[in-house]
């Protein structure tokens, strides 16, 4: 059964049309009717494109990695990472990736943590590409592996499942395994994320505290108490555990690298691509019933966010949007999905739930959304497949944008003409290349 058959013989969904847009017969552009619970009836454009294992890959790759800016549009980057030619196969398409850095001025507030260098653009949660991790799971979000044994496959990682590589500026390195995750640790390694209930790690005598984002680490205390960098995190280890005596902790590592440990190498199929994101969408077939309980419940966000950007992911889960899903069937093959919205009378966009919904009802056995909204956008052969909508406020966000740039820091706001009105794209921090094995 196809997608378009699917969707037919599904609940509360009806297909008008079903048309192939390109010359993959995988891809395709559907428009169809949701009927609501109240009986009002919506028009909606989606696009599915199937993705089997043994043809194709989705990886991973931030928008740093590819165009060396933090922000980039979908285009740049599929354009920079087409060219390159070294990802296994040839990169015939891209879709947008998971949530990122937007603006830098209030997170840093937000963490009491200004940091040297501008962070806009930085993955919220695990990057991996090609066994390579750039930035750890921090928040235990929903993620996709792929590669590895058994295609795609959903997970909820966590820093305990990486050993952690600092090296010191005189050569020598320490590998830290943590233990622990934003609890009171008296032994063993600890790590401390933006989710923990306080700006600093807790008081820990004897312990050095090291804080890092992504690779880099920027600062280090002995006893505990320090600051939890925005989008990162703090180890804590007695001397012992870092192998380093006297004062040389004062100079703290110079970079941090990141490995799955045994356990996780096991347990995750040897995977050598990973997004962290979320919400989950579907778990074992069946779609997930997403609100505030479960999105605090599955540590998508917090209940009370550390983090300004966390405030509305609490409730714009209930607006329709344009969304980016991925799923996976039974058999490990992918499904891309991109749900247009925000164009009036044409295709209003499908909240998280109906989301949900239409996922399982395409047979997936686990699906996980995206970022979406302007960011929701798919690439085949260079061509956008769909129009990315910023919505209503565009016009008072790109106002107060140009204001703000006058007082920002030059770098620290994206710029008005970044994040995208109708029908043009918005600045990301990364993306999934679709790549043809």
């Amino acid at each position: 059964m196809d997608i378009a058959e699917r969707l037919k013989a599904a609940q509360g969904i009806d297909i008008e049309s079903a048309e192939i847009i390109a010359t993959d017969p995988d891809c395709l552009k559907t428009r169809f009717t949701l009927a609501a619970a109240d009986g009002s009836r919506t028009r909606q454009r989606a696009i599915f494109m199937r993705l089997p294992a043994d043809e194709y890959a989705l990886v991973p790759v931030t928008a740093r990695q590819s165009t060396g800016f933090g922000c980039a549009k979908l285009s740049q980057i599929y354009a920079s990472s087409a060219a390159r030619g070294d990802f296994g196969g040839e990169v015939v398409g891209a879709l947008n990736g998971g949530f990122f850095i937007f603006i830098e001025r209030l997170w840093s507030r937000a963490a009491r943590f200004v940091p040297s260098e501008t962070r806009v653009g930085d993955p919220i949660g695990w990057r991996m590409t090609a066994g390579e991790t750039t930035f750890p799971p921090l928040y235990g979000r929903a993620s996709i592996l792929f590669g590895g044994t058994g295609g795609a496959r959903a997970a909820s990682p966590r820093l305990t499942d990486m050993t952690l590589v600092f090296s010191w500026r005189d050569g020598t390195e320490s590998r830290l395994s943590p233990s622990a995750v934003n609890r009171e640790w008296t032994s063993g390694v600890a790590c401390y994320t933006p989710a923990w209930n306080s700006p600093k790690s807790p008081r820990r005598p004897g312990a050095i505290d090291v804080s890092v984002i992504g690779a880099t680490t920027v600062s280090s205390s002995a006893g505990g108490g320090a600051i939890i960098p925005i989008n990162g995190f703090v180890a804590s280890a007695e001397k012992h555990a870092w192998g380093v005596a006297g004062t040389k902790w004062h100079s703290h590592p110079a970079r941090v690298a990141y490995e799955l440990n045994a356990a996780a190498e096991e347990k995750f199929g040897g995977a050598a691509h990973a997004i962290e994101a979320g919400p989950a969408l579907v778990s074992d077939g069946m779609p997930l019933e997403i609100d505030v309980e479960s999105l605090v419940a599955s540590g998508f966000a917090p209940r009370t966010p550390p983090l300004p950007a966390f405030n509305s992911v609490l409730n714009h889960y209930r607006i329709p949007a344009p969304r980016t899903c991925v799923g996976i069937a039974e058999n490990g093959d992918a499904t891309a999905a991109v749900f247009e919205g925000r164009m009036p009378g044409e295709s209003k966009g499908v909240t998280l739930n109906e989301a949900a919904r239409l996922m399982a009802a395409i047979g997936c056995r686990d699906a996980v959304n995206l970022d979406g909204g302007a960011s929701s956008q798919m690439i085949l052969r260079g061509g956008s497949l769909n129009q990315p909508q910023l919505g209503e406020s565009g016009g008072w966000m790109t106002r107060a944008l140009k204001l703000a740039g006058k007082l920002a820091t030059p770098g620290t706001l994206p710029l008005p003409g970044d994040i995208g009105a109708g029908g043009e794209e918005r600045s990301i921090g990364d993306a999934l290349l679709i790549v043809r094995l």
